[in-house]
């Protein structure tokens, strides 16, 4: 079944993800030894579904396994535009559920778009992650001139992506790459949105953007 991403076709990222699912479905969709699982919509972690666990897509046995280490499938600024001064949010997510280890960090563009001159800020992880993504956030410049973008880079810290047998029970754990692409940036200003026309995420992921722009406070 080449449009479920079987692992073992090779491949990183996205394009190892289930084929024939929505943008938003991709980020729920995550793999353990059983198959691919999705997080129920409205659920920030894999908690929501049977056992403690997401809901079985498809059943691949042994696809954490033929997949390897976790590779990063999506990065994304939480809001498209965040006001001066105020803590802006970064989510990655990868193809297996992940926990961080250290305090991790990613780097963020801050272009100013008068004077054209760039620097980097440094996003720094928050909280513990129960599903497949980690969040990072960083203060917001003091000037409406800001714009803020994701680029490719290696994000810094350490992730563990639990290694599950075929029950959905942790068995060992796996190193996640660290390797953010250019092709895992959600293009700026997709809406994650679904059939039911509101944004089942809730408040957490109204929309994917790879540049913000800031508003006074």
């Amino acid at each position: 079944m080449p449009q479920w991403g079987g692992g073992q076709q090779g491949g990183v990222g996205s394009n190892v993800l289930p084929k024939n699912l929505t943008l938003e479905q991709k980020t729920r969709v995550y793999a353990d030894n059983r198959g691919w699982n999705i997080i129920r919509p409205g659920h920030r972690d894999a908690s929501a579904g049977r056992h403690g666990k997401g809901e079985v897509l498809v059943g691949l046995k042994g696809l954490q396994t033929n997949i390897g280490s976790s590779n990063v499938t999506a990065a994304y600024f939480v809001s498209p535009s965040y006001t001066t001064g105020g803590t802006a949010k970064v989510r990655v997510h990868w193809d297996q559920l992940v926990t961080p280890l250290t305090t991790g960090t990613i780097v963020v563009k801050q272009i100013n778009v008068t004077s054209a001159a760039v620097s980097n800020i440094t996003a720094t992880r928050v909280g513990n992650s129960t599903s497949n993504f980690v969040e990072y956030t960083f203060t917001a410049g003091n000037s409406t001139s800001y714009v803020y973008i994701i680029g490719a880079q290696t994000i810094t810290g350490a992730v563990n992506a639990p290694n599950t047998s075929t029950a959905g029970t942790a068995a060992s754990n796996v190193t996640a790459s660290l390797v953010l692409a250019t092709a895992n940036v959600i293009v700026a200003g997709t809406k994650l949105r679904t059939a039911y026309g509101t944004n089942v995420l809730g408040t957490y992921s109204p929309n994917t953007n790879t540049s913000v722009t800031l508003t006074a406070a």
